[in-house]
């Protein structure tokens, strides 16, 4: 009985490390594009004060915001409506989502060669952490892989994030949304060079 009891807890802390992962790069690449936008927000509105100007181009990137969820695409902006996030904000960006990304699989990795080597354990339980520690290691390789893919068709930066239930690709792009034709290529190396279908890729925009 101690054993079962051992084993479920385990199995149950191997659950909630993939969970805290996933949740852990969402809620950091959330905040930080949240902080990137506030900041390019509070430099467009020093520069510019025309108060026509400002909602026209929020009523713009309603309208590209609306047809690029229709496409699947993920639009990120800031709450004021402003589109752009200037060159070096985006470069701290994706720099630190892959910080973020990095200390979130070290700290997945520790916990589960924690369960690897805990007294008592299910063979079966210590099985099921060693392959997600196998399948750590992939994502990392074949994450690096896609993004050097992605940057050579000519996007600024990209970041890669790869779960057993699908795969985040976050690019760099110009004031201008991603165009249908850039879309269909992140798919295509994606598809290509992965095991996940359409409905498992996630692609977000960062300006």
């Amino acid at each position: 009985m101690k054993v079962f009891k051992r084993n479920a807890v385990i199995i149950t802390v191997l659950i909630f490390v993939c969970v805290a992962v996933y949740l852990n790069w969402s809620y950091a690449q959330n905040e930080l594009a949240a902080e990137a936008g506030k900041t390019s927000a509070q430099e467009e509105t020093t520069e510019n004060t025309n108060e026509n100007s400002t909602e026209n181009t929020t009523e713009n990137s309603g309208e590209d915001t609306n047809g690029a969820e229709e496409s699947g695409l993920f639009y990120v902006e800031d709450e004021s409506g402003v589109e752009t996030v200037e060159s070096t904000q985006v470069s701290e960006y994706f720099d630190q989502v892959r910080l973020t990304r990095e200390q979130a699989r070290d700290s997945a990795e520790a916990t589960l060669l924690t369960v690897t080597e805990t007294e008592g354990a299910a063979q079966t339980t210590v099985d099921e952490a060693m392959q997600t520690m196998v399948n750590i290691a992939k994502w990392t390789e074949a994450e690096a892989q896609l993004e050097s893919l992605v940057v050579a068709k000519g996007f600024q930066d990209c970041v890669a994030y790869m779960t057993e239930d699908g795969i985040t690709v976050t690019v760099a792009c110009d004031a201008e949304a991603l165009s249908d034709s850039a879309v269909a290529q992140i798919k295509d190396i994606v598809l290509s060079e992965t095991e996940y279908t359409a409905d498992q890729l996630k692609i977000i925009e960062i300006k």
